[in-house]
């Protein structure tokens, strides 16, 4: 148990590093392509003769949804690694990572679905599906991780040597 209980904190606190960065990383991405593209993003609000405090706004609800993203990211990441290092967090960033999984999900469902097979952008376009692949993976291990620490602190707790175990009564020996 003691093994198990190392290993998926490490889990933890290797992936909730691994949270932040992509986290990071997709931001500045992001804010790359909008800063090279800006022309493109210009023309195409300007030809719905829209006007300039509409575009304003735009940029600044892009703003926030780009920290808000950020901040959850930052706090399921940061939780996770204190949840690997022994630290009691609760389940809040667990929730928050099942929400992003959710939305991660629907994200590798799109890039799927909208799979462009021209050659000028089959490389971007893969690229885009290994990195949303990746992220759906690691916020999966994150939780399942993060639920069997707690599991195995709770059975450890008690002073369970089996969390299969942990909830059969006392002189119950598991069927055998």
């Amino acid at each position: 148990m003691e093994t198990q209980l190392r290993r998926h904190r490490h889990n933890l606190s290797i992936i909730g590093l691994g949270i932040i960065l992509l986290g990071a990383w997709s931001v500045l991405k992001t804010v790359l392509y909008m800063a090279v593209s800006i022309d493109d993003w210009k023309k195409t609000l300007e030809s719905r003769v829209v006007e300039t405090d509409s575009v304003v706004i735009v940029y600044v609800v892009f703003a926030a949804v780009l920290v808000i993203d950020m901040a959850v990211r930052l706090f399921v990441g940061i939780n996770a690694r204190m949840a690997g290092e022994g630290k009691d967090r609760g389940s809040t960033y667990l929730v928050f990572a099942v929400f992003m999984l959710v939305f991660q999900g629907l994200s590798v469902i799109s890039d799927v679905l909208v799979f462009n097979f021209a050659l000028d952008a089959i490389i971007s376009t893969l690229a885009t599906v290994i990195f949303d692949l990746t992220a759906f993976v690691m916020l999966l291990e994150l939780i399942v991780s993060g639920f069997r620490v707690r599991r195995l602190t709770s059975a450890k707790a008690a002073g369970h040597a089996d969390p299969a175990n942990a909830a059969a009564p006392a002189g119950h020996n598991g069927g055998a």
